[in-house]
């Protein structure tokens, strides 16, 4: 499959939103939606899709351990998908009004701590 790394790697938000959504779609893409998480230099709307692209998958206990430690981390401002309009239509359920940290609690679950 295509190489997604310079997408990801891109200075454009909405190149890595694209990106991290052609990532989830791919089977075994788990483990490199945690990786994109856990980098330090991305903007959090980004970081917000991967951890709903996260959401109702099955956690192996590697993966859940190496989400749980990136909640101390994680940013706690709420940010919006497409500009904070919720009558937009483009804008699926839970991406308005949602932070890094509240998406990745949601992605763990109810073990979450």
């Amino acid at each position: 499959g295509l190489d997604l790394t310079p997408f990801l790697n891109s200075p454009d938000m909405h190149a890595q939103i694209s990106a991290v959504r052609a990532l989830a779609a791919r089977d075994e893409s788990t483990t490199g939606l945690i990786d994109f998480l856990a980098r330090e230099r991305d903007e959090p709307v980004p970081k917000m899709v991967a951890a709903r692209a996260l959401r109702g998958r099955v956690l192996d206990a590697e993966q859940r351990q190496r989400l749980s430690s990136l909640l101390e981390s994680a940013s706690e401002e709420p940010v919006d998908l497409c500009g904070g309009s919720i009558m937009d239509p483009r804008v699926p359920v839970g991406y308005s009004s949602v932070s890094v940290r509240e998406a990745i609690v949601d992605a763990l679950g109810a073990e979450s701590p």
